[in-house]
């Protein structure tokens, strides 16, 4: 095969679509070609899931040891670690962010094999007292073959962030990989095989989400589905798969997280985090503090804060070492570029950035962070999810944080939030009431892999990350046993 070219990986080798189609996959950065990949279809889908059906059954899976998996894990995380170099700069390519910032990714990538591996054997069951001497047990078992619909942001992080708890509970992967960034998880299956893990377990299938994700997620042969995307996709997930009754263990959407800076809170550091957001992965994150809220009279200072960290940011290609890259294609630019058209129309006040820089930047889809004050709950830049460099800035009258408290909750969404506070008490008695799953108080952006995170609202359902997300790759088995 051309070395630039990714075929789909099914049943421990790589392979081109059945059709023979493919695509081109771009450099935001600077437009060029970094590869191809197969453009799989219904036939390409029912190939890697017959293969995933047979290795879920077969004895080198299904016979093997806990801790075998767990082993087996363990040795995909140091491997990513080998090649860590190869592929960030892969990743780096594909999804355009700076090279540090990809090499972090592949860090936290293979964190989640190890840190799933050593759950691998600990998934126990118990056992239930009954009258007459009676007793019953229960078991945990692999619920089976499961499809993971993986985003373009971070993409190598969600892959695994997914696949490591579905591996090490015994399941089969079938990963499908946003078609921006399609090659990387190719190398990630590549790199499953070479650990030990058994050909099937781990697959992966190219393509576009109306076509070969659509097909994915449609299939009455799936036993489950993880979804990672925008809100209205997620929708559509949820009608295919309840088609066929398909269970959605996990569908984590969009956010418009807010960080809400109390009376006593520290104002100028919240507002240094939010350009923080902004900068890292060009604010492509669901998890994005766009929404600051803060007291009337700290405007000016949090301005300040603003242009002061935004104002000379370095834009670059992911390999010049950059502050920031681009965004990952010029239609996600142009929607952000919508969004910013509109929070004017609308009556925000577009304090600076929003611009679309030339020379040598040109070819690529890159875009300065942008900073609105004067915006009020009901316009847009407050209720719609950007997936942008785009800063929001509302403000609540000095005394009142009750209203601050409203304004944080005024969304559909509920994903993540952020709490600026001196206080411990408040700080525990308002992120109680905030509407988030996720809550991190006086720091920007506190995430963690051992720590569950997922959303409620428009923001879906289910955990990633801990083990509440290792327990939905299973099913609960009771048996009853008559001692008399």
């Amino acid at each position: 095969m051309n070395p630039d070219f990714k075929g789909h990986w099914i049943h421990g080798r790589e392979q081109p679509s059945l059709a023979g189609e493919s695509f081109d996959v771009f450099d935001p950065g600077n437009g060029e070609l970094v590869g191809k990949a197969a453009r799989g279809r219904d036939a390409d889908v029912t190939a890697a899931i017959a293969s995933s059906r047979a290795a879920f059954r077969s004895r080198e899976w299904a016979n093997v040891d806990a801790l075998v998996r767990g082993r087996w894990l363990a040795k995909l995380g140091q491997l990513l670690e080998r090649d860590k170099d190869r592929l960030a700069t892969l990743l780096a390519r594909e999804n355009g962010k700076p090279l540090g910032d990809a090499l972090g990714e592949i860090g936290v990538a293979a964190r989640y094999c190890e840190f799933f591996a050593g759950w691998a054997d600990k998934l126990d069951g118990r056992e239930i007292p009954l009258p007459e001497g009676n007793f019953a047990v229960t078991r945990r078992e692999p619920v089976g073959v499961v499809a993971h619909i993986i985003p373009w942001n971070y993409p190598l992080d969600i892959l695994l962030r997914g696949a490591a708890p579905c591996l090490a509970a015994g399941c089969t992967v079938i990963a499908k990989p946003a078609e921006d960034t399609p090659l990387g998880a190719v190398e990630v299956a590549r790199l499953a095989t070479e650990a030990g893990f058994p050909d099937g377990v781990f697959n992966v299938v190219l393509g576009f989400g109306p076509e070969a994700g659509q097909a994915l997620v449609s299939s009455p042969e799936l036993d489950g589905v993880v979804f990672c995307g925008s809100a209205e996709v997620g929708v559509q997930v949820l009608h295919s798969t309840a088609k066929n009754l398909v269970p959605v263990l996990s569908l984590e959407l969009g956010g418009k997280a807010p960080c809400l800076v109390l009376a006593d809170g520290d104002a100028e550091k919240a507002a240094a985090g939010c350009a923080g957001g902004l900068v890292h992965n060009s604010g492509q994150s669901c998890g994005l503090r766009s929404r600051l809220i803060i007291p009337a009279s700290s405007l000016p200072r949090v301005l300040g804060v603003l242009k002061a960290r935004l104002g000379g940011v370095k834009l670059g290609h992911s390999m010049s070492k950059p502050q920031m890259g681009p965004l990952v294609n010029l239609k996600q630019r142009k929607k952000v570029l919508d969004a910013i058209a509109r929070g004017k129309q609308e009556g925000a006040h577009l304090e600076f950035g929003g611009e679309v820089p030339d020379g040598s930047l040109a070819a690529g889809s890159f875009l300065t962070p942008a900073v609105f004050s004067a915006v009020q709950p009901s316009m847009s830049l407050a209720k719609e999810e950007i997936f942008g460099p785009v800063l929001s800035i509302l403000c609540y009258p000095d005394g009142d944080e009750e209203a601050g408290l409203a304004l944080a909750n005024d969304s559909v969404y509920g994903l993540s939030a952020e709490l600026w506070t001196s206080d411990p008490g408040r700080a525990i008695a308002f992120a109680r009431r905030l509407n988030a799953s996720h809550v991190t108080i006086n720091g920007s952006g506190g995430f963690g892999l051992e720590v569950p995170f997922g959303g409620v609202g428009q923001s879906g359902f289910g955990r990633e990350g801990g083990l509440e997300s290792l327990l939905p790759y299973t099913r609960v088995k009771s048996l009853f046993l008559k001692t008399s």
